[in-house]
């Protein structure tokens, strides 16, 4: 199961950590100048509020919704814990893609700054380990058919 997690995991953050290597490469080779893409003023608070839903009130809605669901059962199934997971990492993993659009369009810092500080957090907060993983089977008493 953690492998699974972990290649979801990998195949959602690589293409963002490209994006973000190439675009810095492209500032630092002077290929790309700094001021060409400026989206209307309006959209810092919207991606800035869809970044804070995403990263951090997104996963703990649906750990709530998760734990909700499975609080009058014995067991939970494995498979039900999986998708719990994947949807996590889908929702998290989103946040890194509006911090990419902050800094690509040159956001003011404070807009820009959240932004990366909540890509971080949904990084860090959605990996996972092999620790994680098994705390929240505990918790869930997921059931043991599947490691």
């Amino acid at each position: 199961m953690r492998e699974i997690l972990r290649r979801r995991y990998l195949t959602m953050v690589i293409p963002v950590v490209f994006l973000f290597g190439t675009l810095y490469l492209l500032y630092g080779m002077g290929i790309l100048s700094h001021g060409r893409f400026q989206p209307p003023p309006f959209w810092y608070p919207v991606l800035f509020t869809l970044a804070a839903a995403t990263g951090v009130a997104g996963p703990i809605l649906i750990r709530t919704l998760f734990a909700n669901v499975s609080k009058g059962k014995k067991q939970v199934a494995a498979e039900d814990f999986l998708l719990f997971w994947k949807n996590i990492l889908h929702i998290s993993l989103i946040t890194p893609y509006f911090a990419f659009t902050a800094v690509f369009c040159e956001f003011p810092e404070f807009y820009s700054g959240g932004m990366v500080l909540m890509a971080l957090y949904a990084l860090y907060y959605s990996y996972p380990s092999v620790d994680r993983i098994s705390f929240d089977r505990k918790i869930f008493r997921v059931e043991e058919s599947e490691q």
